[in-house]
């Protein structure tokens, strides 16, 4: 234990004698761990945070792929969605998402934004209700009684 002592003040005393040396570490010591910090952030945020759904380590997102064109992660078809829910006894349940971009236009100039036509049961399968409203329904499934949307 003396020894650290010893050490520690050597080291103070070294540091004191220049104090432009002791400057320039503490900068690049604080700089690297700002980095550090900051990156990590980065990937916490992106790779590692669990996502906001109710027990996100049970979904699954089910994509397509023909070995004649080398073509892979193409969106599953309404004909495939309908065999995966009617033949496939392992999945408890399934939703339908169709990403797109849609023209919102009102009282300004138009802007494009990014949507989902999902499958009525999107919302309930993944554990999240509106804030306000409903959800939908199986009546709102396919635009039978006319267009539904939940904006966020």
């Amino acid at each position: 234990m003396d020894a650290l002592w010893l050490d520690l003040r050597y080291a103070l005393r070294s540091l004191a004698r220049s104090p432009g040396f002791a400057a320039v570490a503490a900068l690049t010591l604080a700089l690297g761990i700002g980095a550090n910090t900051a990156i990590f952030s980065v990937v916490y945020s992106v790779l590692l945070r669990p996502l906001a759904y109710a027990e996100p380590e049970r979904l699954i997102s089910l994509r397509s792929a023909f070995a004649g064109n080398g073509a892979t992660d193409i969106p599953t078809s309404q004909p495939e969605y309908q065999d995966y829910l009617r033949e496939v006894a392992a999945l408890e349940d399934l939703a339908a998402v169709y990403p797109i971009s849609i023209n919102l236009t009102g009282l300004g100039e138009p802007q494009r934004i990014q949507a989902a036509v999902v499958s009525d049961n999107y919302f309930r399968l993944l554990g999240v209700k509106p804030a306000l409203g409903r959800d939908f329904t199986p009546e709102d499934d396919g635009g039978q009684i006319g267009y539904v949307a939940i904006i966020s």
